[in-house]
């Protein structure tokens, strides 16, 4: 039996132990870089699946999390890029940011990423504060 050294911290013992447990006992093949990918992300999944349609649905739930975040990060940048014009009172730059910010909180909206209403609330607040800097 082989013998290696993980060092990590506390926090992700407990689904070592799992991965390892279903490393060594059970007959599916998991691939490391699946493992790998699920100790590196924000929780521990004490219940792993292993069939593997479960698996994979499970991995297409990461990259769709991945893509999501992303796309939100994308409207909050730019939205914060706008507060921060409008703090320096830089009103006509803040405007021509305004489509982008029009642009990218549409395209979250249209991907499922935030709801319909929320993207239009947000472009409203964004538009009032503009007007009332100007």
């Amino acid at each position: 039996m082989p013998s290696f050294f993980i060092s990590v911290s506390k926090h992700y013992t407990r689904s070592l132990f799992f991965f390892a447990s279903l490393l060594l006992f059970q007959k599916t093949k998991i691939h490391l870089s699946y493992v790998d990918n699920i100790i590196k992300s924000d929780t521990i999944y004490s219940n792993m699946p292993n069939l593997e349609h479960a698996i994979k649905a499970h991995r297409q739930s990461l990259k769709r999390k991945k893509g999501n975040l992303k796309t939100k990060g994308a409207f909050r940048s730019v939205i914060k890029d706008i507060k921060k014009l409008l703090e320096e009172g830089k009103v006509k730059e803040a405007e021509q940011y305004l489509s982008k910010a029009y642009k990218t909180l549409d395209k979250a909206a249209k991907k499922g990423v935030i709801k319909k209403n929320t993207a239009s609330r947000k472009k409203s607040r964004l538009a009032k504060r503009i007007k009332k800097a100007a």
